[in-house]
């Protein structure tokens, strides 16, 4: 809004425009107008954009960017921790193929990725914020071209995965963490299955955890799929959290990511349970009806009563 400079009243707009008196004070007004020229404009822009503390480390559909240290490695990608080359920069996680034979993982994700954010289904204006959020895609730039790769936002707070989790805990994490994972993960599961996909790949290196605030978040998409996709490929490492009867021909079903989900959280804990927490992990996803996640979190919350009585906030230490 336009103001008198002598007495505060607001003008109208055309005061950015031509002299005029103003209505109160009856004071002539003539407002600044500032010109850049477009030279400098450019400069200024050339700056922002401009490298600074070294060549970038890569380049991405002209994107330059700092790779800033090893984060992990997939069963197809390696994972870096990157910002822009920009003046005003932000954290960035870069995904890079090891094998252009993976290729086809990489742009299932992104198509994944891209249904799931324009979902409409109840509460997919929250939880579409705990998807990875897109920021770039394409091939790394030199001669000869680089690998694929995909750059997304650093989720801020979640810097552990609960394969990290587990392996500090020895493979015995309290089962009342187990609880509130499952719970976020399987209200997180309700909004993809009920948007038409399953994530297909639940493993504890696809689980990030934000130890602070309690909350988990899912990444690893590159085998999601709408029910009936076949899978393309497995972990090794984890092969037996995968259901035999999802690797057959009748491909993905939603609760198939619950019954590794199960699987995730008993490897952590090392299946040291509460008998009620226990025979709901040992069950979830089994039955041929055990399809919706929303159901399944109602059926936990009833487990974890049994097991530790009224909730409360246990902290967990992930140093």
């Amino acid at each position: 809004m336009l103001e008198c400079p002598r007495c505060g009243a607001p003008l109208p707009r055309r005061a950015a425009l031509v002299r005029l008196v103003c209505e109160f004070c009856k004071n002539d007004v003539v407002l600044d107008r500032f010109w850049v020229k477009a030279a400098d404009y450019r400069a200024r822009l050339a700056e922002y954009r401009g490298e600074f503390g070294g060549e970038p480390s890569i380049r991405i559909n002209g994107s330059a960017l700092q790779v800033l240290g090893h984060l992990a490695t997939g069963h197809s990608t390696e994972v870096s921790l990157a910002k822009r080359a920009t003046r005003l920069s932000e954290q960035l996680v870069v995904k890079r193929l090891h094998t252009p034979t993976d290729e086809a993982l990489l742009h299932n994700e992104q198509r994944v990725l891209a249904a799931l954010e324009k979902s409409d289904v109840r509460g997919a204006t929250h939880f579409t914020t705990l998807l990875p959020q897109r920021v770039g895609f394409g091939h790394v730039e030199g001669t000869p071209r680089g690998p694929l790769a995909a750059v997304l936002r650093e989720p801020a707070g979640f810097s552990h995965t609960l394969a990290q989790i587990a392996v500090a805990h020895g493979h015995a994490l309290d089962p009342r963490h187990a609880v509130w994972l499952a719970r976020r993960l399987l209200e997180l599961l309700g909004f993809i299955h009920r948007s038409g996909f399953v994530h297909g790949a639940l493993l504890p290196a696809h689980i990030l955890v934000d130890a602070e605030a309690h909350g988990a978040r899912l990444v690893g998409y590159s085998c999601a799929g709408k029910p009936g996709t076949r899978v393309q490929c497995i972990d090794g490492e984890h092969a037996t959290l995968y259901p035999d009867e999802m690797l057959g021909k009748r491909g993905l079903l939603p609760r198939d990511d619950l019954a590794m989900l199960a699987g995730c959280l008993l490897w952590a804990t090392g299946n040291a349970l509460p008998a009620p927490l226990g025979e709901f992990l040992h069950g979830l996803g089994r039955s041929d009806q055990d399809d919706d996640a929303w159901d399944a979190e109602v059926r936990l919350s009833a487990a974890a009563r049994q097991s530790f009585g009224a909730a409360r906030f246990v902290k967990l230490e992930v140093s």
